[in-house]
Protein backbone atom coordinates (compact mmCIF):
# COMPACT_ATOMS: atom_id res chain seq x y z
CA UNK A 1 0.00 0.00 0.00
CA UNK A 2 1.49 3.46 -0.90
CA UNK A 3 1.67 6.23 1.39
CA UNK A 4 2.99 9.90 0.87
CA UNK A 5 5.15 11.35 3.89
CA UNK A 6 5.07 15.25 3.17
CA UNK A 7 8.37 17.20 4.85
CA UNK A 8 7.70 20.84 5.11
CA UNK A 9 10.87 21.72 7.50
CA UNK A 10 11.95 24.07 4.67
CA UNK A 11 9.38 26.67 6.29
CA UNK A 12 11.42 26.97 9.18
CA UNK A 13 14.65 28.49 7.76
CA UNK A 14 15.96 31.35 6.13
CA UNK A 15 15.90 30.73 2.44
CA UNK A 16 19.65 31.14 0.64
CA UNK A 17 21.29 30.34 -2.67
CA UNK A 18 20.92 26.63 -2.38
CA UNK A 19 17.18 26.41 0.18
CA UNK A 20 13.82 27.83 -0.12
CA UNK A 21 11.77 28.69 2.26
CA UNK A 22 8.09 27.86 2.18
CA UNK A 23 4.92 25.37 3.06
CA UNK A 24 2.86 22.74 1.65
CA UNK A 25 -0.99 23.22 1.39
CA UNK A 26 -2.73 20.06 1.52
CA UNK A 27 -6.24 19.28 0.86
CA UNK A 28 -8.23 15.64 1.13
CA UNK A 29 -11.32 14.89 0.92
CA UNK A 30 -12.67 11.67 0.67
CA UNK A 31 -10.10 9.54 -0.94
CA UNK A 32 -8.66 12.28 -3.00
CA UNK A 33 -5.36 14.07 -1.94
CA UNK A 34 -4.13 17.37 -3.20
CA UNK A 35 -0.72 18.82 -2.61
CA UNK A 36 0.88 22.26 -3.23
CA UNK A 37 3.59 23.84 -2.54
CA UNK A 38 5.05 27.34 -1.99
CA UNK A 39 8.05 29.01 -2.01
CA UNK A 40 8.66 32.50 -0.78
CA UNK A 41 10.11 34.81 -3.84
CA UNK A 42 12.27 37.05 -2.68
CA UNK A 43 12.49 39.42 -5.52
CA UNK A 44 8.76 39.46 -5.61
CA UNK A 45 8.23 39.53 -1.38
CA UNK A 46 5.36 36.95 -1.49
CA UNK A 47 4.58 32.97 -1.46
CA UNK A 48 4.39 31.77 -5.14
CA UNK A 49 3.36 28.41 -6.25
CA UNK A 50 5.93 26.07 -6.68
CA UNK A 51 6.09 22.54 -8.70
CA UNK A 52 6.78 19.42 -6.04
CA UNK A 53 9.81 17.69 -5.30
CA UNK A 54 9.47 13.93 -5.28
CA UNK A 55 11.55 11.01 -4.17
CA UNK A 56 10.79 7.73 -4.20
CA UNK A 57 12.15 4.48 -2.69
CA UNK A 58 12.18 0.49 -4.27
CA UNK A 59 12.14 -1.95 -1.28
Amino acid sequence: MPYYVINSASSTRLPDAKHKSGFHLIEIQKQKIKIQRYTYNLERSKFTEASLVSYSEKE
